[in-house]
């Protein structure tokens, strides 16, 4: 049995998503650091939830191309709710519930920016600030040099 399973309801469930949560797919691998994935329709979105290494990831998709997730930090990045800035602090993701409650908080804007009418504009923007991320860990890294 998937753990992340409950424990990603539980957390959709708490943030403010009730009865309109669907379990689409899950994997579980237990040899691997109990690596997990659950995707979930909530309304008008996908939302994935990773477990890697004890860590949590949230990413979401367009039911229109519902293989290609982004992740939600980006998405609030590209909405203008926080800042561009990546994390390189060492701090680690922050906690399921808690990303999850801004998710719902957010959810009509991003079910109208991942809505047919808008998802290529939205893809567009959610890949450069990908890219802009990606190059900015990589210039911090550099900046800090060899460890």
């Amino acid at each position: 049995m998937n753990p992340l399973i409950n424990h990603a309801i539980d957390c959709l469930k708490t943030a403010g998503f009730d009865d309109d949560i669907q379990l689409l797919q899950e994997r579980y691998d237990p040899q691997h650091f109990g690596n997990a994935l659950v995707i979930f329709r909530a309304g008008r979105l996908l939302i994935q939830v990773i477990r890697e290494r004890d860590h949590e990831f949230v990413e979401l998709a367009a039911p229109a191309r519902p293989t290609q997730f982004y992740p939600f930090d980006d998405a609030e990045t590209v909405m203008g709710w926080k800042s561009g800035e990546p994390a390189v602090d060492g701090q680690g993701p922050e906690a399921l519930a808690s990303v999850l409650g801004r998710l719902f908080q957010h959810r009509l804007q991003l079910e109208d920016a991942f809505s047919i009418k808008h998802e290529r504009s939205t893809r567009v923007r959610l890949e450069a600030a990908a890219k802009k991320r990606g190059e900015a860990i990589v210039a911090e890294l550099l900046k800090s040099g060899p460890r």
